[in-house]
């Protein structure tokens, strides 16, 4: 593992952060479409459509979960966290800002006095809400995948359950090594040694690596991974 300056450890976690807020937006229009919608729609994307695009939910718990433990530190509980859900994310109106679809109900049981890990517990409880923003998890521990994914843990019981958290500690694992500058093997393995060897996610993670590992044409292997990884 590589030492880092407290400059470089800023300017990289500033990366991981800058980057999935790009990439999150880069994507945000094709949500929910397939690989031949979006190539016959927009071809292969290379930048931003217009200069109104925007991120979605991803990007806004992010910055949520991001400015917990700015508030917190890294002793929060998942009782803060569901205080915090509450207090910040619902609305009467039931317009909540920036939520998907695990967020929405979670708040649901929060509002029926159901806390975590109950709260986590429901038809989403499985998606990759958590895993889209568990970038700074891994930012507040390079170099310490473990701790990473315990943190996840900590904040995914309250909107997630088994493979839901389970996705949301591999991300957070991958990202506590990738900023350190561990190769991919390294940042893969670490992604999985967080999790159930016999979860859904550890066998998806090891397909996809496989499928990477064929070709690198990334145009070619994007249809083998749709095919095979997303759940429609």
């Amino acid at each position: 593992m590589v030492e880092l300056s407290a400059a470089e450890a800023s300017d990289r976690i500033a990366g991981a952060l800058f980057g999935l807020a790009i990439g999150d937006a880069l994507g945000a229009d094709t949500e929910g479409l397939n690989p031949e919608s979006i190539h016959e729609k927009y071809g292969w994307i290379e930048g931003f459509h217009s200069e109104a695009q925007f991120g979605t939910d991803d990007t806004e718990f992010t910055l949520f979960y991001a400015g917990l433990l700015d508030q917190y530190g890294l002793d929060i509980s998942s009782e803060t966290v569901a205080k915090h859900y509450l207090k910040d994310i619902y609305h009467p109106s039931q317009t909540y800002k920036g939520a998907g679809f695990s967020e929405a109900l979670t708040l649901q049981n929060l509002l029926n006095d159901l806390g975590p890990p109950a709260s986590g517990r429901h038809v989403h409880s499985w998606s990759d809400g958590l895993a889209m923003c568990a970038t700074p998890f891994g930012c507040v521990y390079p170099g310490q995948p473990g701790k990473a994914a315990e943190l996840a843990k900590i904040f995914g019981r309250v909107s997630h359950s088994g493979e839901g958290i389970y996705g949301g500690q591999a991300v957070a694992a991958a990202v506590a090594m990738a900023i350190t500058g561990s190769n991919i093997e390294q940042i893969i393995q670490a992604a999985l040694d967080v999790i159930p060897a016999e979860s859904w996610t550890y066998y998806l993670i090891k397909k996809a690596r496989a499928l990477g590992t064929e070709t690198i044409d990334i145009k070619s292997v994007i249809k083998p991974l749709y095919d095979t990884i997303a759940c429609n």
